[in-house]
């Protein structure tokens, strides 16, 4: 029987242990032969073989009801979010809108992952493709925050008559990808259906990373979700990614802080990485389960 506190963070498997353009039923089944709570279904990458989302929706309906898997959540892709053509957004908005109507009436699901926008880059050629600190939100205008602002505005007002939340990832290269700028643009937003997926690994690679403890702070009030991975970070911008309990992120502590700050939301572990994703998937589940027991989830 699952902890109270289990019950209030399910560990979920992200679809990427399964490789970028996992089969739906696959990744159910592997999900639940590991001991996972649940999956999170990348949409852009496990869709791909379908005509429509409704298709989509239908084998991800049909494989979790044969697998029996309780927590299903999405991640989607935003890209059009700030695009200089207000109809472009619009377009995407919608699309996006009736994909989350689709996976709550059909799947009951109230929260998703959401990445808003594609890469912004500095125009500055000197700046180092890792120097992440100089990309993201750190070359956004004040016009690029608004178009992301009007995007998801509307979504949100559509969110909050159905019943769903998103909550944003921190993610190098977009506009949500420090803690403060995500908190920034959240703020902006201003609506109760929209946070943040706190994927400090993600978040890691930049060279002026806060401490745990200081962005779970920052974030305070406003994490819906969160993504765990880990890396190795050395100077000149060399970063290695790893195994969960081999990097230099200690998941000890970040499961301590979630337990402190008492915060109820899934807890998505997450390979973005080559080599055996399936063994990564168990190894990473095994060492997750056992800080939980130490901690006394």
């Amino acid at each position: 029987m699952m902890s109270k506190r289990e019950n209030m963070n399910p560990i979920i498997m992200h679809t990427n242990y399964c490789g970028n353009t996992p089969a739906v039923e696959y990744m159910f089944k592997k999900a639940k032969s590991w001991g996972y709570d649940g999956i999170e279904c990348h949409v852009e990458s496990s869709s791909n073989n379908y005509n429509s989302h409704d298709e989509y929706i239908t084998d991800v309906k049909k494989y979790r009801e044969k697998y029996n898997i309780e927590h299903i959540y999405f991640g989607y892709s935003l890209k059009e979010a700030g695009d200089s053509d207000g109809a472009v957004r619009d377009m995407a908005v919608s699309k996006a809108a009736d994909f989350f109507t689709l996976a709550k009436k059909e799947l009951g699901v109230d929260l998703c992952n959401i990445a808003a926008g594609g890469y912004i880059l500095s125009k500055d050629a000197d700046v180092h493709p890792f120097d992440f600190d100089r990309h993201g939100s750190a070359a956004a205008s004040e016009d690029d925050i608004a178009r992301y602002v009007d995007s998801l505005q509307k979504l949100a007002a559509h969110l909050e008559r159905i019943g769903v939340k998103v909550a944003l990832e921190t993610h190098m290269n977009l506009i949500h990808d420090t803690p403060e700028a995500t908190v920034k643009l959240v703020d902006m937003i201003g609506s109760p259906n929209v946070g943040v997926n706190m994927d400090y690994g993600n978040y890691y690679w930049h060279e002026r990373c806060k401490s745990l403890e200081e962005t779970f702070r920052i974030y305070e009030g406003r994490i819906f979700y969160f993504h765990l991975k880990n890396a190795i970070k050395l100077p000149n911008f060399i970063r290695f990614q790893t195994q969960l309990s081999e990097g230099q992120i200690n998941h000890r502590e970040y499961l301590s802080l979630i337990k402190k700050y008492d915060i109820q939301a899934p807890i998505v572990l997450e390979s973005p990485r080559d080599g055996d994703r399936e063994w990564y998937a168990q190894e990473d589940l095994a060492y997750i389960k056992s800080v939980m027991t130490d901690l006394d989830f």
